[in-house]
This record gives C-alpha cells, structure tokens and sequence, in this order.
C-alpha cells in the first residue's frame, strides 16, 4: 500500500508579498508528491475440530474408530493470501489422511470452512491419546 501526499505552504515577506511552495521529497523532479510506502500486516488463523465417530455404537473409542477433523481458516490480516496450505503432522502418516486445498486466495477477514478435511484411524492406545491431545493443544491457542 502506498499513501502519496503533496502539500502548499503560503506565507508572507517582509514586504507583504505572498510566498508559496509545494512539497517536494527530494528527488531531481521539482515539486513532485512525497509517496510512503506502508507494510501490510499478514496473518492467518486455524481452527481445527474434531468429531468421533463410533462406528460400532457402543460409546466407547476403540483401536480402528476414527476421528474426523475440520479447518477453520481465516485471514485476520489486512492482505489478500494465495495459495493457502494446511498441514498436519498427526495427519501426515499411516493413520491419517488430510484431504484439500490449497486456498488461491484468501481475502482480509474471510473464513474458509469447506477446503481442508482430515480423518485419523486409531491403530492403538498410544495413537488414540495423541489423536485427543493434537485436537485440545490447537484449541486451546485458538
């Protein structure tokens, strides 16, 4: 983003004759307006829910249940965001699958629900603890 300005000073001399000059930044062109470049502020939220899904019924989770994951992404900058990715390093193996994207682009203040989804089968006790723990550390920093 850029702001140009350009500014006119008017005055008196001693003689009552009016003094003027326009605002100049120092280039060889005389006169010219004073551009400032401005930085734009980037930054991107996730959220990341998950849903058990009891596959036999009995209310309990159980080796070779899954887990179903959504994202949540949002732009809460004040720039336009390209080629979006999401990764998950739970989702990112044997057990997981992460499905989607990327976002081409992701305007300031939007929210993308539908592009990214994950499933996580649990292969043992281990897997189902890390499986619960990923989901509570991301919300809780949300």
């Amino acid at each position: 983003m850029q702001v140009t300005n350009q500014a006119i000073v008017t005055g008196q001399d001693p003689d009552n004759n009016n003094v003027t000059d326009t605002s100049d930044d120092n280039s060889p062109i005389e006169n010219d307006p004073t551009d400032t470049d401005l930085p734009e502020d980037s930054e991107i939220s996730i959220i990341k829910t998950s849903v058990f899904n009891d596959e036999n019924g009995d209310g309990f989770a159980q080796l070779g249940e899954t887990i179903s994951y959504s994202f949540e992404v949002t732009n809460s900058g004040a720039t336009t965001l390209t080629n979006v990715t999401v990764t998950d390093p739970l989702l990112d193996g044997a057990n997981g699958t992460l499905t989607g994207g990327p976002i081409a682009t992701l305007a300031p203040g939007a929210t993308d629900t539908t592009t990214f989804s994950g499933s996580y089968t649990t292969s043992s006790p281990t897997s189902m603890r890390r499986a619960y723990r990923t989901r509570l550390r991301l919300r809780e920093h949300n």
